[in-house]
Protein backbone atom coordinates (compact mmCIF):
# COMPACT_ATOMS: atom_id res chain seq x y z
CA UNK A 1 0.00 0.00 0.00
CA UNK A 2 1.35 3.44 -0.94
CA UNK A 3 2.13 6.17 1.79
CA UNK A 4 0.05 9.66 1.22
CA UNK A 5 3.20 12.30 1.64
CA UNK A 6 2.29 16.06 1.62
CA UNK A 7 4.00 19.39 1.71
CA UNK A 8 3.59 23.05 2.13
CA UNK A 9 1.94 24.41 -1.44
CA UNK A 10 5.03 26.86 -1.21
CA UNK A 11 5.23 29.54 -2.69
CA UNK A 12 1.86 30.38 -2.60
CA UNK A 13 1.66 29.66 1.26
CA UNK A 14 3.77 30.91 3.85
CA UNK A 15 3.86 30.30 7.51
CA UNK A 16 5.20 31.38 10.80
CA UNK A 17 4.66 28.96 13.92
CA UNK A 18 4.30 30.03 17.14
CA UNK A 19 4.19 28.14 20.83
CA UNK A 20 0.33 28.05 20.79
CA UNK A 21 -0.57 28.67 16.93
CA UNK A 22 0.50 28.81 13.34
CA UNK A 23 -0.34 31.43 11.30
CA UNK A 24 -0.47 30.54 7.71
CA UNK A 25 -0.95 32.90 4.61
CA UNK A 26 -2.09 31.70 1.00
CA UNK A 27 -1.24 34.46 -1.73
CA UNK A 28 -3.85 32.37 -4.17
CA UNK A 29 -6.60 33.47 -2.77
CA UNK A 30 -5.74 36.40 0.24
CA UNK A 31 -6.94 34.00 2.87
CA UNK A 32 -4.77 33.57 6.15
CA UNK A 33 -5.49 31.03 8.38
CA UNK A 34 -4.73 30.12 12.41
CA UNK A 35 -3.92 26.51 12.55
CA UNK A 36 -4.43 25.58 16.84
CA UNK A 37 -4.81 22.47 18.60
CA UNK A 38 -3.58 19.33 17.56
CA UNK A 39 -3.67 20.79 14.29
CA UNK A 40 -0.07 22.45 15.34
CA UNK A 41 1.71 19.23 16.05
CA UNK A 42 0.17 17.78 12.48
CA UNK A 43 1.45 21.03 10.33
CA UNK A 44 4.89 20.22 12.21
CA UNK A 45 4.96 16.55 11.21
CA UNK A 46 3.71 17.20 7.56
CA UNK A 47 6.67 20.35 7.04
CA UNK A 48 8.89 17.57 8.50
CA UNK A 49 8.35 14.94 5.56
CA UNK A 50 6.07 12.55 7.89
CA UNK A 51 3.98 10.23 5.80
CA UNK A 52 0.03 10.12 6.95
CA UNK A 53 0.28 6.78 7.91
CA UNK A 54 3.05 8.12 10.65
CA UNK A 55 0.92 10.98 11.75
CA UNK A 56 -2.10 8.68 12.58
CA UNK A 57 0.56 6.31 14.42
CA UNK A 58 2.10 9.07 16.36
CA UNK A 59 -0.97 10.33 17.35
CA UNK A 60 -2.45 6.95 18.29
CA UNK A 61 0.65 6.26 20.39
CA UNK A 62 0.81 9.53 22.16
CA UNK A 63 -3.41 9.36 22.99
CA UNK A 64 -4.39 5.67 23.36
CA UNK A 65 -7.52 5.75 25.00
CA UNK A 66 -9.03 8.30 21.97
CA UNK A 67 -10.82 6.33 19.40
CA UNK A 68 -11.80 8.92 16.78
CA UNK A 69 -8.32 10.30 16.26
CA UNK A 70 -7.66 8.58 12.74
CA UNK A 71 -11.42 10.37 11.40
CA UNK A 72 -10.56 13.81 12.99
CA UNK A 73 -6.94 13.41 11.52
CA UNK A 74 -7.54 12.43 7.94
CA UNK A 75 -10.38 14.96 8.10
CA UNK A 76 -7.87 17.66 9.06
CA UNK A 77 -5.61 17.09 6.79
CA UNK A 78 -8.52 17.03 4.20
CA UNK A 79 -9.36 20.56 4.84
CA UNK A 80 -5.69 21.68 4.61
CA UNK A 81 -5.98 20.10 1.15
CA UNK A 82 -9.20 21.72 0.35
CA UNK A 83 -7.65 25.14 1.31
CA UNK A 84 -4.61 24.49 -0.94
CA UNK A 85 -2.22 25.01 2.11
CA UNK A 86 -0.74 21.62 1.71
CA UNK A 87 -0.31 19.69 -1.81
CA UNK A 88 0.53 15.60 -2.42
CA UNK A 89 4.31 15.36 -2.62
CA UNK A 90 6.73 12.02 -2.83
CA UNK A 91 7.56 10.41 -0.81
CA UNK A 92 9.90 12.35 1.51
CA UNK A 93 13.44 12.12 2.68
CA UNK A 94 12.63 13.28 6.40
CA UNK A 95 15.53 12.99 9.11
CA UNK A 96 14.37 13.38 12.68
CA UNK A 97 10.47 14.08 12.88
CA UNK A 98 8.80 16.03 15.79
CA UNK A 99 7.87 13.55 18.60
CA UNK A 100 4.23 14.06 19.85
CA UNK A 101 4.51 15.44 23.66
CA UNK A 102 0.81 14.13 24.89
CA UNK A 103 -1.15 16.69 26.82
CA UNK A 104 -1.65 15.88 30.05
CA UNK A 105 -6.11 17.47 29.49
CA UNK A 106 -5.92 14.65 26.62
CA UNK A 107 -6.22 14.96 23.23
CA UNK A 108 -7.34 18.28 21.70
CA UNK A 109 -8.94 18.60 18.32
CA UNK A 110 -7.36 20.71 15.69
CA UNK A 111 -8.52 23.79 14.85
CA UNK A 112 -8.55 25.48 11.45
CA UNK A 113 -9.97 29.01 11.09
CA UNK A 114 -10.19 31.34 7.96
CA UNK A 115 -9.61 35.26 7.80
CA UNK A 116 -10.77 36.36 4.32
CA UNK A 117 -10.73 40.46 5.83
CA UNK A 118 -7.35 41.25 4.18
CA UNK A 119 -7.91 39.97 0.81
CA UNK A 120 -7.38 42.58 -1.14
CA UNK A 121 -4.18 43.60 0.48
CA UNK A 122 -2.91 40.59 0.47
CA UNK A 123 -3.50 39.66 -3.35
CA UNK A 124 -2.08 43.53 -4.05
CA UNK A 125 0.85 43.32 -6.70
CA UNK A 126 3.01 45.67 -4.96
CA UNK A 127 5.03 46.07 -8.11
CA UNK A 128 2.52 46.83 -10.23
CA UNK A 129 -0.86 47.90 -8.85
CA UNK A 130 0.13 50.70 -7.05
CA UNK A 131 -0.51 54.71 -7.25
CA UNK A 132 2.20 57.21 -6.88
CA UNK A 133 2.07 57.32 -3.03
CA UNK A 134 3.35 53.60 -3.28
CA UNK A 135 2.17 50.30 -1.18
CA UNK A 136 -0.16 49.36 0.35
CA UNK A 137 -2.30 52.10 -1.24
CA UNK A 138 -3.69 50.38 -4.80
CA UNK A 139 -3.48 52.73 -8.53
CA UNK A 140 -7.10 54.51 -8.71
CA UNK A 141 -9.16 52.98 -11.62
CA UNK A 142 -9.91 55.16 -14.07
CA UNK A 143 -14.04 55.44 -14.10
CA UNK A 144 -15.23 53.60 -17.22
CA UNK A 145 -15.95 55.52 -20.20
CA UNK A 146 -19.75 56.13 -21.31
CA UNK A 147 -20.82 55.14 -24.66
CA UNK A 148 -21.36 58.54 -25.43
CA UNK A 149 -18.29 59.83 -24.78
CA UNK A 150 -16.70 56.67 -27.38
CA UNK A 151 -18.54 58.67 -30.02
Amino acid sequence: MKENFYRVNTPAVVYETFADEVIAVSFLDGSYYSIRGAGIEIWKLLCAGASMAHILTAFQEAYPNDPGLHDVIVGFVEELLRHSLIVAAEESVASALPVISPDLAGFTRPILETYTDMQDLLLLDPIHEVGEDGWPKPAAVPPPVSADARR
